[in-house]
């Protein structure tokens, strides 16, 4: 009775994409991964700074018609000085999931960097938590808005 969200960071990101999209074979329910076997597919999916057209210097194609199973509102976060996975990376592949007739959303977290979205940093080259971090409070926000609108949808 409760709506399924995937949620994923970084390759996380494009994992709940692919795995909440892709094709029903490969997806949940599918054949492909026995992990998900019978698993729901879900109803919306929060992709947070996926890496989906480039990483370190390798490039390499976002074909939106790899992901069209499945019905999933799809949420694509990007942060604005992210130097791992670069904000365009997730506009451009909203308006491609967009083009290829899917119900994608893009959010631009300002001020936030690839780590701050979950509430870490690097800080004299060692990862640290931030858990008081407004980009990181800004994402938690988004996901639980994500839920209880799909919560509201469901009735």
């Amino acid at each position: 009775t409760q709506p399924v969200v995937f949620v994923g960071h970084s390759l996380g990101a494009d994992m709940a994409l692919y795995g909440g999209l892709g094709t029903a074979d490969f997806g949940p329910g599918g054949t492909y991964d026995v992990c998900f076997s019978g698993a729901p597919r879900p109803d919306a999916i929060v992709s947070i700074a996926g890496c989906y057209y480039e990483f370190e210097g390798q490039r390499f194609p976002f074909d939106a018609s790899q992901y069209g199973s499945g019905d999933a509102r799809v949420v694509l976060v990007g942060a604005e000085n992210d130097e791992v996975c670069a904000a365009w990376q997730s506009r451009d592949a909203t308006d491609a999931l967009t083009a290829a007739g899917r119900q994608a959303t893009y959010i631009e977290v300002p001020d936030a960097n690839h780590m701050t979205l979950i509430g870490r940093d690097w800080v004299d080259g060692e990862e640290v938590v931030v858990p008081d971090d407004p980009a990181a409070a800004e994402v938690v926000r988004l996901i639980l808005d994500v839920i209880d609108g799909e919560q509201s949808a469901a009735g």
